[in-house]
């Protein structure tokens, strides 16, 4: 889970930010982070429509909440608050829930969270509430709440209440800082396949100052960023929504924070779905290297898919397209592209953030970067930098919308242990470039920043069985590049009531991105407590 100039696992948990989010291609770009398992299909038509073979008999499930636990060891305060919500943007209600800063010293400090309510369009048929988080780290739930019309079905928004939450130091709930614009405009452009001794020194001193910098702005909140604090937070925020058990659906990095709530809350878990999950029981490195192959594979199809179109910039054949763009990147690296955007030119790092950028949507994204790709061919960058601004909140006047890019680097390098020194790195790179030649290198560099990180999580990866949980349902896509397929399938096995649906698809997550099969299941999962056969398949 390392992550340098990108935004993710949680992409890479490099890449991850997007992850989460189905924005209108107007208003960006895309809007969102294989193994040889054989699973068994099902009967479904050409359209991908449900039909009841994905049900057992009797799959209807009651939902028969849960005792309501107010009291928690020295957290009854917490737990008994009352939410004062006031109308905000779109019609939604917004509040804030406080929490401890430390859990195991609750008198020591709060954090203040910034919570939104897209409130059940049918009251009178409301079932509950489900609270929602995009992904990241560093996704904005309350942005997923505002957003709510693009992520679920009329049906869902009809009876259920959508509740988005900003993770403690994330977006407003007592964000962390660390650079000033201008440095993260460098951290994100500097050389990321470092290949002279004065580009390492370079790359070395960006990620030593990166830490540094967190430290200095907001070191009493780095110890407590970590995705099991979240997880606590977010039993709070049951709490005080008055909901007995928790609905949720987590996307990207968000189904860690989902599987962490169950294995800490499991008689509390109501309706789950963790789409395009993380596997918890790897270590970051491992989760790196997963995620430059499953970039790299994406990068395959992308240019197969390429050849079929009429405005494709790449040669015939995957070979030849890959060997083309692994050209353009060199040329790239020796001399910037010219963009837009006056004295910031579009350096190779930046290139490679853009190229997997679009690699996430296979729907709009794959068709701007091959826009992207043909200018940047013609000697122009500016469409591929369009892309890592759009990932990166990056807005026209120099300024980043949101700490999206801290987030991620900050809860990476605490979830998960401290990245290789420096003196290691230049030989992972190489052995990952013969795995993922184009992503490799540059996801082995991105850890960088966590060497020197302060503080680390004291519990090491494990798997999360969350034991007594009802069914919790776990969405794969078959070739998603940010969050690999093999990581679904086992937190789906590592789950003691994982339920495991996968949609043989492109991109990053799978419900709400086109396949009627994921989203009819889903929705009877939500609406019914229907729970599809364990190890079903949702065709193209």
């Amino acid at each position: 889970m390392w992550a340098i100039p990108a935004s993710s696992v949680t992409l890479m948990p490099g890449f991850d930010r997007p992850s989460a989010t189905r924005r209108p291609w107007l208003t960006g770009v895309a809007a969102t982070v294989a193994g040889a398992v054989l699973l068994a299909g099902c009967s479904t038509p050409d359209t991908g429509a449900v039909t009841d073979e994905l049900f057992p008999s009797a799959s209807a499930q009651e939902y028969e909440p849960g005792p309501n636990v107010l009291e928690e060891a020295g957290l009854g305060g917490y737990y008994g608050q009352a939410l004062d919500w006031r109308e905000c943007q779109g019609g939604l209600a917004c509040a804030e829930v406080v929490v401890p800063r430390d859990y195991a010293k609750p008198g020591d400090g709060e954090v203040v969270l910034s919570v939104a309510r897209r409130p059940a369009r049918s009251p009178e048929k409301r079932l509950g509430a489900i609270v929602v988080n995009p992904g990241g780290p560093g996704g904005s739930g309350v942005g997923m709440a505002i957003d709510a019309q693009y992520y679920f079905s009329k049906q869902i928004l009809e009876r259920f209440d959508i509740v988005g939450f900003d993770p403690r130091g994330v977006a407003a709930s007592d964000p962390i800082a660390c650079g000033d614009a201008r440095f993260l405009d460098d951290y994100l452009a500097a050389d990321a396949t470092p290949d002279s001794p004065a580009e390492i020194d370079r790359l070395d001193e960006l990620s030593r100052q990166f830490a540094e910098l967190c430290s200095a702005k907001s070191g009493e909140m780095l110890p407590h960023l970590g995705t099991f604090d979240v997880a606590r937070d977010l039993d709070i925020l049951r709490a005080a929504l008055g909901e007995e058990q928790l609905s949720f659906m987590g996307k990207s990095y968000g189904t860690f924070i989902g599987a962490a709530y169950a294995d800490l809350f499991p008689e509390r878990v109501g309706r789950m779905v963790l789409d395009g999950a993380i596997d918890p029981s790897i270590s970051g490195e491992q989760l790196a290297l997963d995620q430059a192959i499953g970039f790299e594979e994406a990068l395959d199809r992308f240019i197969a898919d390429c050849n079929r179109q009429t405005d494709c910039p790449l040669p015939d054949g995957v070979r030849a397209g890959r060997q083309t763009i692994a050209n353009l990147l060199s040329r790239i690296d020796a001399r910037p592209l010219p963009t837009d955007q006056r004295n910031r030119p579009l350096t190779e790092a930046l290139a490679i953030y853009g190229l997997a950028g679009g690699l996430y949507d296979d729907i709009d994204g794959w068709g701007f970067l091959r826009l992207a790709l043909a200018r940047a061919l013609e000697g122009d960058g500016a469409d591929l930098l369009f892309l890592v601004d759009l990932y990166t909140d990056r807005t026209p006047d120099g300024e980043y919308a949101s700490n999206a890019t801290e987030a991620l680097v900050a809860v990476n390098c605490f979830d998960k242990p401290a990245g290789p020194p420096l003196a290691e790195v230049p030989a992972l790179a190489r052995e990952w470039g013969r795995k993922a030649p184009i992503f490799g290198p540059y996801l082995a560099w991105s850890g960088l920043p966590c060497a020197y990180w302060p503080v680390h999580a004291a519990e090491p990866p494990r798997p999360l069985p969350a034991r007594g949980a009802p069914p919790i349902l776990i969405l794969g896509t078959t070739h998603d590049p940010a969050t690999p397929v093999k990581w679904a399938r086992s937190l789906a096995e590592q789950l003691e009531s994982g339920v495991y649906l996968e949609w043989q698809g492109d991109g990053h997550t799978a419900h709400g991105r086109g396949s009627a099969c994921v989203d009819d299941i889903v929705d009877r999962f939500y609406l019914e407590g229907a729970v599809p056969v364990d190890a079903s398949v949702c065709p193209p």
